[in-house]
């Protein structure tokens, strides 16, 4: 497979990936924080999540078939890989959020160091 049937084969995954987060978004978090099912846990906790994606891999890749037929090892590493980029916007939301409260500490700060 040459560089361009690559490309062209990751593109058409990373639609099938999005397809999939879409449809997976809708069901978990319902609400217009289409990431509020993560901020309990944070960026860190969407890795337990990575990790247990990986273990049904490498389980599976040791079977002949699954358990659960909807769910295959393909659909799992979509899934797995839908983690990855959610902790990354996960924890792009958690870095603002501190460099917000941080300048408002700051600034709170020097209002007090001037009184």
């Amino acid at each position: 497979m040459n560089h361009t049937e690559t490309m062209e084969k990751c593109r058409a995954l990373t639609e099938k990936m999005l397809a999939l987060l879409d449809a997976k978004g809708r069901d978990y978090s319902g609400t217009d924080d289409a990431m509020s099912n993560f901020h309990d846990f944070g960026w860190k906790g969407i890795l337990v999540r990575i990790g247990d994606k990986f273990h049904r891999c490498k389980n599976l890749s040791k079977k002949d078939s699954a358990a659960v037929k909807d769910e295959s090892i393909e659909d799992t590493l979509l899934d797995q890989a839908n983690y990855c980029l959610l902790a990354l916007i996960e924890k792009e939301w958690e870095d603002t959020l501190h460099k917000i409260r941080d300048a408002e500490h700051n600034a709170t700060l020097k209002r007090e160091l001037q009184l």
